[in-house]
């Protein structure tokens, strides 16, 4: 019988390092193994948590394959006997899939931007869903993925045509490459190749809705940790694009700057108590949620993404690691208990 604890992900980074101080400091030791390390070692009884893997490639079409391989790295712990997971490795799955917790969310009435199940599968046809539908402004996400990784935004003025795309991606010799610099093109025919290359990979279509502003003109999300169905931390991300991801270097903003009511605070709570019921086997998940602009009367939180793995908040490990002692603490938790094979 094994009782250890377990962190499965990289052999060094900030996660590894501040989850393995959060250990220590509560008189425990943790084993780390990579994906490909633990199925051979794992026991009976161990305590798992699981990160992400890194990734090296900074291509687009990459994505896929490492998403493949990163779906049978999850099912094949997924089937060991006898492991209790922090994070169970089909819940990290399923809010992986943009498409599956986007379905996930509206079917439990959490407040989302509406999406277009069937998609769009180059330029003219996502041209042709915008007319249709009535929508000129869309976000373009891959399916897979995190970190702002091949998402783009893209807006059409109805009445001439002319369009506005806002991406990360950078095109270079019929390729598609992540950066960390968001760029804006209103060049037809550059956007047209890249949105054909990216619509060709599986990606997820959804209304552009528009994010509160500072007064300084800076663009605003929260990225919210929860755990075990409560909001423990909160970060807002601040950008000059639409695009707010703390991955593409933007600003890490204090909750003081936006002067959030006692009424939006609670908003905020319901909304993120909401979305973790959607995930029950995450004990911490990451919350992205969008505050449409406080001028436009009543307003409500959104969430327009889900991520099992968004426990890396820079604040929090530098200054108390409260996160991820609250991890170690549910995981000495489960070693009181019946061990059980998890469905």
């Amino acid at each position: 019988m094994g009782d250890r604890l377990v962190l499965v992900g990289a052999a060094q980074g900030k996660r590894t390092e501040y989850f393995l101080r959060a250990a220590h400091s509560l008189g425990c030791i943790a084993e780390v193994f990579s994906y490909a390390e633990y199925p051979m070692h794992s026991r009976v009884g161990d305590r798992v948590k699981l990160d992400p893997p890194p990734i090296h490639e900074s291509e687009l079409a990459y994505l896929d394959k490492f998403t493949d391989w990163y779906q049978q790295a999850l099912a094949q712990i997924e089937r060991l006997e006898g492991i209790r997971f922090l994070n169970h490795p089909s819940e990290i799955w399923a809010a992986l899939d943009k498409c599956a917790t986007k379905i996930r969310l509206l079917q439990n009435g959490v407040p989302t931007p509406a999406y277009y199940p069937k998609g769009a599968s180059s330029y003219e046809q996502l041209r042709a869903l915008m007319e249709q539908e009535h929508v000129y402004r869309v976000f373009i996400k891959p399916r897979y993925g995190s970190g702002a990784a091949g998402v783009a935004a893209f807006c059409i003025q109805p009445k001439n045509g002319r369009e506005l795309l806002y991406t990360a991606l950078q095109l270079e010799d019929g390729r598609l490459f992540n950066t960390k610099r968001v760029v804006k093109s209103s060049n037809v025919t550059e956007n047209r190749l890249l949105l054909d290359l990216l619509l060709s990979q599986q990606t997820i279509v959804e209304q552009w809705q528009p994010k509160d502003v500072l007064s300084d003109g800076i663009t605003y999300d929260l990225r919210a940790v929860c755990q075990q169905g409560e909001l423990r931390f909160l970060v807002p991300r601040g950008a000059h694009s639409p695009i707010t991801n703390l991955h593409l270097n933007d600003m890490a903003l204090d909750l003081e700057q936006l002067q959030i009511s006692p009424e939006l605070a609670a908003q905020i709570q319901d909304c993120c108590r909401q979305a973790a019921r959607c995930f029950p086997r995450l004990h911490t998940v990451g919350l992205d949620l969008l505050i449409p602009p406080r001028n436009n009367g009543a307003i409500r939180p959104m969430v327009i993404e889900v991520n099992g793995q968004g426990d890396l908040i820079y604040k929090d490990i530098f200054a108390h690691n409260t996160i991820y002692q609250k991890q170690v603490e549910y995981l000495i938790e489960l070693e009181k208990e019946t061990i059980e094979n998890e469905p």
